[in-house]
């Protein structure tokens, strides 16, 4: 962990399930890892609150998965796509950590790994990954959490699989 007032870093606890292609995102001022591959998908959700330094469970996702992609808005966690089985997946879910538990949206229009979502100003956004056949994709959408409605916007200039993406503001 880096330390920006110390200008240090610095080993924490490991988590609890060793794993890849977990979604990490931070809410709450705690990192939240869900799910991942360590032979089998886990459903598995970890919390690490850097105050007190351990990784702690909090409710499972309903469906297990790996390499999905993650983000934050309207204080909650979404989580879309994934693998499972080495099967893409259309799933998406999100946890409320107000009511500690995990709910169901409707599926995405199809099935879709390793892409990449980022939140700015509470609308969500997913960009490219891999389809069912492992091909790159393009497309960008839209979702808004709170109107739970999808747009489709202008698609990437290269086709993208496990991007770096951050919003700037």
């Amino acid at each position: 962990m880096y330390d920006l007032h110390s200008d240090r870093w610095s080993n924490i606890s490991p988590l609890n399930f060793a794993r890849d292609g977990p979604g990490v995102v931070s809410l709450n001022n705690s990192i939240y890892a869900a799910g991942g591959y360590n032979g089998k998908d886990y459903k598995v959700v970890e919390r690490f609150d850097p105050r007190v330094g351990i990784w702690e469970r909090v409710p499972n996702m309903e469906q297990s998965r790996s390499y999905g992609a993650t983000a934050v808005a309207d204080g909650k966690i979404f989580c879309f796509g994934g693998r499972q089985k080495d099967k893409k997946v259309v799933f998406v879910e999100f946890y409320d950590p107000r009511a500690s538990k995990w709910d169901s949206l409707d599926d995405l229009d199809t099935e879709k790994s390793d892409a990449r979502a980022v939140s700015i100003d509470n609308t969500i956004y997913l960009l490219g990954g891999l389809d069912k056949d492992d091909r790159p994709l393009d497309d960008v959408q839209s979702y808004d959490p709170l109107t739970r409605e999808w747009m489709q916007l202008p698609n990437l200039t290269t086709k993208r699989r496990l991007m770096a993406v951050a919003s700037v503001g």
